[in-house]
């Protein structure tokens, strides 16, 4: 596991040498997350300005991507919407790093609807919020991924229903939790699940 993650942050470093900066935010070029998820490029960086970014969900396709709120964390409230009906990031980009953002508010008609749905491999989420929606994270089986989570809380996720989770987890190469803190949930979801998405 720590020649994974370390393969991962030597890419990373080496990547950013010739890698884009974009800056987001209501006083910016870029005012919104979706403005830029299909402009950026291989190994590049994503500053978002910590606010609330209501209704807004989108696609993340390019690999080594490093993504954070900046100035405290960006809330994306999406109010009841969902890319793709999936969740509020898609991320079907390789090796994401994703720091100081809130996820909230996700929901779609199958009742599944994620802060985040990654369809690619290995993650990292560092003091991330996710909040109030269908499911925190969900991932499908990949035995080739690393997912790291830290310093992280996910808080009242799930439908209610039974089939809904905190995060509903994939079978892969790994899983890593550090100090991460999960508050009460909605009624008979659960806050953990080995799930097929």
């Amino acid at each position: 596991m720590k020649k994974i993650i370390c393969s991962i942050s030597v890419f990373f470093i080496l990547n950013q040498l010739n890698a884009t900066i974009w800056n987001v935010g209501n006083t910016r070029t870029y005012k919104k997350p979706s403005a830029v998820s299909g402009l950026v490029q291989n190994g590049d960086t994503v500053l978002i300005d910590a606010g609330i970014y209501t209704q807004d969900v989108c696609l993340w396709k390019a690999h080594h991507l490093y993504i954070n709120g900046l100035g405290g964390k960006a809330h994306l409230k999406s109010e009841g919407k969902a890319y793709g009906q999936k969740a509020i990031w898609v991320i079907q980009g390789d090796s994401t790093i994703i720091e100081n953002i809130e996820f909230s508010e996700c929901k779609v008609p199958d009742k599944n609807g994620a802060g985040i749905r990654l369809e690619a491999t290995h993650l990292v989420l560092r003091s991330c919020y996710f909040h109030n929606n269908e499911n925190g994270i969900l991932a499908g089986d990949n035995i080739n991924s690393q997912i790291i989570i830290e310093y992280c809380e996910f808080a009242f996720n799930g439908y209610g229903d039974g089939q809904s989770h905190n995060f509903g987890l994939p079978v892969c190469l790994g899983i890593s939790f550090s100090r991460i803190r999960t508050s009460p949930m909605t009624p008979r979801s659960t806050s953990i699940s080995r799930s097929r998405s």
